[in-house]
């Protein structure tokens, strides 16, 4: 299964506080021996004497190196949930799910919207960092959360441990300071090393350190935290 967009959470609650009904996360199309997953599925009763409308919803970040590049992935994962929803689900309507900034820096252009017109994209547009605000309690919620994504981490380390080398957390609570920390011997050689420092600070992660493949600012966006007023990234 892929991993989820880093704005998805942003996405599912914007659709609960409108009042829909999450029914999949993530969502599952089945078309005889191909299995496809898109992000979301919802609904929301119309009126008691109607059917529910129900949507699918694939949500994009459009974050990558080239938002063009994006755009056409975005229209070909379209085309093809589409054909399949009609085969397996035809009460559902598909959207792709996009943030405010996204939309503000990147689909106002007039060639973007040209082919958004020509395509009949249908969109949702989200505030993401509304969306976060309400969805953690950053002062008391921050430091369970680091701790638990370091935590994880680690645990997924020792599954293939280095007898001489050991990883460990160090947590200072008072300070709100997190470290992944490797210590021992290699090759007859001392051994110190931090994988991960974090300080939460001012209510924001300021990322002092950070040698994981994806980046923890990356885990802490996805788990629902705002990149761009919570996340400081140390270069």
């Amino acid at each position: 299964m892929p991993k989820l967009d880093i704005i998805h959470n942003a996405v599912k609650n914007a659709l609960i506080n409108d009042g829909w009904t999450i029914t999949d996360d993530t969502y599952v199309i089945q078309y005889r021996k191909t299995t496809l997953y898109t992000d979301l599925g919802a609904e929301r009763p119309i009126a008691a004497e109607r059917d529910g409308q129900k949507l699918v919803v694939e949500v994009k970040s459009f974050v990558g190196a080239s938002k063009i590049q994006d755009l056409k992935e975005a229209l070909g994962q379209y085309d093809i949930y589409c054909y399949l929803l009609e085969e397996t689900a035809p009460d559902r309507k598909l959207y792709v799910a996009v943030s405010a900034i996204a939309y503000k820096s990147f689909f106002n252009q007039d060639v973007i919207q040209l082919i958004l017109y020509k395509h009949q994209l249908p969109l949702i547009v989200v505030d993401t960092e509304t969306e976060d605000d309400h969805t953690m309690d950053k002062l008391t919620e921050y430091p369970k959360l680091i701790k638990r994504i370091l935590t994880e981490y680690i645990e997924l380390s020792n599954r293939r441990p280095n007898r001489d080398i050991e990883t460990f957390l160090i947590v200072d609570e008072p300070k709100n300071q997190y470290i992944w920390m490797n210590l021992g011997w290699q090759n007859g050689e001392r051994v110190t090393g931090m994988t991960v420092y974090v300080r939460i600070r001012d209510r924001k992660f300021w990322i002092e350190e950070d040698w994981t493949e994806d980046g923890i600012a990356t885990d802490l966006v996805r788990a629902g935290v705002c990149q761009g007023r919570y996340i400081v990234g140390i270069p």
